[in-house]
């Protein structure tokens, strides 16, 4: 599924630049979304320790409806591509792969940009959709 999710991002990177970015930010979040989540708990609880529990439980909620499809997708985005791949093939996928990290960072620091910009309503909102799997929180 993620591998040829990234195979057809790789393709369709020269065809359209805005929507291949939305799918990036997309594969970024379903290749990462352990770790995001838990970059988000750990920013809000670090900001505001009052909500640390809260986020604490979010985490767990959003968890045990996504932990088997998060370490599904996780090892699908480290699969190398197809065997058959050729040599342009794999650049491309190893150039989106490259690019699905930046992305990931560039994700937790819009995060932490908006704790900073809008304060403890950015966690609530945050964390209030990840214990409820409301939003795109939940991997589809």
């Amino acid at each position: 599924m993620i591998r040829t999710l990234l195979f057809g991002l790789s393709m369709s990177m020269s065809i359209c630049a805005s929507a291949s970015e939305a799918m990036i930010y997309v594969a970024a979040y379903q290749c990462n979304a352990k770790a995001v989540n838990q970059d988000m708990v750990r920013s809000c609880s670090t900001a505001f320790p009052d909500l640390a529990a809260h986020a604490n439980e979010a985490y767990k909620a959003w968890l045990a409806r996504n932990s088997v499809k998060a370490d599904a997708a996780e090892s699908a985005c480290k699969q190398p591509a197809l065997p058959d791949a050729s040599g342009d093939t794999q650049n491309q996928v190893d150039k989106v792969r490259a690019m699905v990290v930046e992305v990931t960072k560039e994700i937790a620091r819009n995060f932490q940009e908006r704790i900073r910009k809008e304060g403890k309503s950015t966690c609530d909102e945050a964390l209030d959709q990840m214990q409820s799997g409301r939003a795109l929180m939940d991997i589809q």
